[in-house]
């Protein structure tokens, strides 16, 4: 009966370490999971962040062209297309649909029926 006992007792304690064990292996996975999960996404973030500036009041007086075309806003237009259909300069795209945003008092949404001036060069 004594060495019943033991015998159990034994038993239940490979059983809790077992069970530490198996708690220990699940939280150091969730930790490298986390990681594998969070650090990427916090360097796309900053990327996205750096890239993604806004002009200043300089940089939009040199994107200043001498000639502009207006165009008329067509169904299916995008503000990418037009511009990038339109603008024949060396600047950055970006910079020149940010241009076309604020010199035409724009968000990002153009509808057919609008009229747009958009830098040639």
């Amino acid at each position: 009966m004594f060495w019943n006992k033991r015998k159990k007792a034994k038993r239940r304690r490979i059983v809790i370490r077992i069970s530490k064990a198996a708690f220990v292996v699940r939280v150091l996975s969730m930790i490298i999971a986390l990681q594998l999960i969070l650090i990427p996404t916090a360097y796309a973030i900053n990327r996205v962040a750096k890239t993604d500036k806004i002009l200043s009041n300089n940089e939009l007086a040199s994107i200043e062209a001498t000639s502009y075309s207006t165009i008329l806003v067509q169904k299916g237009d995008t503000l990418w297309d037009l511009v990038e259909e339109n603008y024949s300069g060396t600047k950055d795209i970006r910079e020149i649909i940010y241009f076309v945003k604020e010199s035409n008092g724009i968000d990002s949404t153009i509808y057919p029926g609008q009229t747009l001036n958009i830098p040639i060069e």
